[in-house]
């Protein structure tokens, strides 16, 4: 009789599967050798569940939740645009020249932070508080005279 040999490490692989499998109950172990897949899935989410961000952000350069995750303030060409989750209800809350931040949201929800220049061109960006319904911007830091320089 011919002996067939293993090495150590298949045979403690062989025996880690084997004690992960006895350790499941029965019914989930059915389950899982039975299961298949109809294409390889990388989502931790079920699909009503799932984000698309291209499908929402489109023309977005940043982007940032609102606290209670349903909406979206992205900074687009036109301005800082406020978005739902998934698209709907795009509205412009600033004029072109205006960005949005690293945490622009008010913890209420209902006023970002932008920075932007407030339509002078010229003018250095400064912080800016802008109204989610888009009926206005105030600057939040005065402006001083003479001409912008580096810290």
């Amino acid at each position: 009789m011919e002996e067939v040999g293993i090495t150590r490490r298949e045979a403690l692989t062989w025996a880690a599967g084997a004690a992960a499998a006895l350790a499941l109950p029965l019914p989930d172990l059915a389950e899982a050798a039975t299961r298949r897949r109809t294409r390889p899935s990388i989502h931790c989410l079920g699909a009503a569940d799932r984000w698309t961000p291209f499908a929402v952000l489109g023309d977005c350069g940043d982007a940032a939740f609102s606290p209670d995750g349903a909406l979206v303030a992205c900074t687009t060409p036109h301005g800082v645009e406020v978005r739902g989750v998934d698209g709907s209800g795009a509205r412009l809350v600033t004029p072109p020249g205006h960005a949005v931040g690293g945490a622009p949201w008010h913890p209420g929800g209902g006023v970002l932070v932008v920075t932007g220049t407030g339509g002078d061109d010229t003018a250095a960006p400064a912080p800016y508080a802008a109204r989610l319904d888009g009926s206005g911007l105030t600057r939040l830091v005065p402006d001083l005279p003479g001409a912008a320089r580096a810290a």
